[in-house]
């Protein structure tokens, strides 16, 4: 009686939660869609050329951008020598975008040797030159010269000369007011401008872009500057997929594994706090030579110098299935997959499904090194 019972609460609490779960998606997705499908369409005319990228799919889309699963085919990207993924984050506004310039500068503030990831090495390209003229038929002999007019001590100059020095400095930083007004401008209506294609396009509608009017027929998509990210494609998925997987087989997570849910999360923090370095005392011993988040010693001076950093969106869409790091976590995953699979109830894409995919952490340098990552 009391099997039964239990099982008809968490039927009841299972309904509750997707119903509040479709709830949200389709208040999200009143909101944001919209954005996200016409971006969608902008970023395939624009990306893409040599190296070559090939788009593969969409893994998802929020209030703060789009990602983007790609394949890249040339050698040369990140340094490797083969083929490999990525993920193309960009931002729903499109073009320039604040945020994404401020992500990009805090994540180039710091030095990658410092954290186990390889040096950047800036291309040795010579300078083009812009001196055209040919010394045996010019001469400085022939060019206009005439001298600077002779500057009047402040001390020798009449109150009328102080007057008018003073008054043609007003002016000179009005028109460069009015200059700057001007530019904020034209910036302002060529912004609304491309708001207004965009919403022509779309015709208000959560689709596909429509094609580009005869006016835009002419256009490169490349000409408009655009701010966007390359990140490490993580094939096993999110910790959302994982939880939609349990729901649905009613499982339970072992002990075992929620400890080491338990144990990222705090190493997670640690990172954020003290970050972790490339020269540890205990470097030599860890597994794939990864990075070691630890307490400092207490009253040291590395426990004062404390990073005041605060995750502000942890959430499952954003936690990224650690099983390929954690052999006691892949067990118990590769089972809840078999057993979903021996049911014939596959779920939504998982951590080792074909549709899985989740953005980690920048690797522009190719390989799968995970030693930036942090786990939350």
């Amino acid at each position: 009686m009391v099997d039964a019972e239990e099982t008809k609460a968490n039927q009841a609490y299972q309904k509750q939660y997707q119903r509040q779960t479709l709830k949200f998606r389709y208040y999200r997705d009143r909101a944001v869609a919209p954005d996200a499908w016409r971006l969608l369409g902008e970023t395939k005319r624009w990306f893409g050329g040599p190296p070559k990228f090939d788009y593969q799919k969409c893994l998802g889309y929020g209030g703060m951008g789009l990602a983007l699963h790609y394949k890249y085919s040339n050698p040369g990207v990140g340094g490797g020598s083969e083929d490999g993924d990525c993920v193309l984050k960009v931002s729903l506004e499109g073009g320039k975008n604040k945020n994404t310039r401020d992500e990009i500068r805090a994540t180039q503030m710091i030095d990658p040797p410092s954290v186990g990831r390889p040096a950047r090495v800036l291309p040795q390209e010579e300078l083009p030159s812009d001196d055209l003229s040919i010394p045996a038929q010019s001469s400085a002999d022939e060019a206009e010269y005439k001298e600077p007019p002779q500057r009047m001590r402040r001390k020798d100059m009449t109150p009328y000369d102080r007057a008018g020095k003073l008054n043609t400095h007003r002016a000179r930083q009005r028109r460069r007011k009015l200059a700057i007004r001007a530019q904020e401008t034209r910036l302002k209506a060529e912004a609304e401008a491309r708001e207004r294609k965009r919403s022509l396009r779309t015709r208000g509608k959560g689709k596909e872009p429509a094609l580009p009017d005869d006016e835009d027929a002419d256009a490169d998509p490349g000409d408009e500057a655009h701010d966007y990210i390359l990140l490490e494609y993580m094939k096993n998925g999110d910790m959302a997929n994982m939880l939609y997987r349990l729901n649905e087989q009613d499982e339970k997570v072992p002990n075992r594994v929620l400890w080491s849910f338990f144990l990222c999360l705090i190493r997670g923090c640690i990172g954020m706090a003290w970050y972790p370095r490339r020269f540890h005392p205990q470097r030599g011993n860890s597994p794939d030579q990864d990075l070691i988040e630890q307490l400092p010693a207490e009253g040291s001076v590395q426990e004062r110098c404390m990073k005041q950093m605060v995750h502000f969106d942890i959430d499952p869409k954003n936690n990224i299935d650690p099983s390929e790091h954690d052999p006691m976590i892949a067990a118990w995953v590769n089972k809840l997959v078999y057993n979903a699979d021996e049911n014939g109830n596959a779920g939504p894409a998982g951590p080792a499904g074909a549709e899985a995919g989740a953005a980690g952490p920048a690797a522009e340098e190719g390989g799968d090194n995970h030693s930036s990552d942090i786990y939350n």
